[in-house]
């Protein structure tokens, strides 16, 4: 009969299974929306008249490759590499930042479970990765505003000022996630250090 701790630690052991199949379905998904990010031309935005455009009274118009609707889309058919990078696009699973975060976090944690044996024991100093994820997060936090102003003024171009980005509101996720992350890597470390000491001294 299995004792009580052996118990908790296949229960934990399948916990960690579904983590692992949940986060990396997340790293399939998110590479696949790369893929089709890179590959396929079109690219569709969200945007809203500017106040002082003459086309605000207009169902819709089309310049060359654009295609301008007043409900709210943008349609750029021959989008260039730097236009599919800063246009936000309207299918989230599409754009590229996002994208790279999941693939990048994702890589990073499995990283960290290759030593999970290790990291339950304190042998095995995980502090620079999780260091490195919370990095990823601020960066991504602090990117995206700016992706959102190159943005901005390509819609501007594109249209002829005609049309203005529909941006999005920020919660703040990212950075208390980035910040969490580095302040666990700090805590681990010191355990790890004292873990080390402790067995040179045993």
């Amino acid at each position: 009969m299995k004792s009580a701790f052996e118990q908790r630690k296949v229960h934990g052991t399948g916990r960690f299974s579904a983590w692992a199949l949940i986060i990396g379905l997340a790293i399939g998904a998110a590479s696949f929306g790369l893929i089709i990010a890179l590959t396929i031309p079109e690219r569709e935005v969200a945007v809203r008249p500017a106040a002082t455009s003459a086309l605000y009274q207009q169902p819709a118009t089309k310049v060359g490759l654009v295609s301008l609707n007043n409900h709210g889309t943008l349609t750029v058919n021959d989008a260039s590499f730097y236009q599919r990078l800063v246009l936000p696009e309207l299918v989230s699973s599409f754009n590229i930042l996002d994208n790279l975060m999941i693939i990048t976090l994702g890589i990073i944690y499995f990283l960290i479970r290759r030593r999970s044996k290790e990291i339950q024991h304190l042998q095995a100093d995980v502090s620079k990765l999780l260091r490195y994820a919370g990095i990823v997060c601020i960066l991504f936090y602090f990117v995206v505003p700016l992706q959102q102003y190159l943005a901005l003024q390509e819609v501007k171009t594109l249209t002829d000022g005609n049309f203005v980005l529909v941006t999005t509101t920020r919660n703040g996720f990212q950075l208390w996630l980035g910040i969490v992350c580095l302040w666990f890597a700090d805590i681990y470390r010191k355990a790890f250090l004292l873990q080390q000491d402790s067995n040179l001294t045993i």
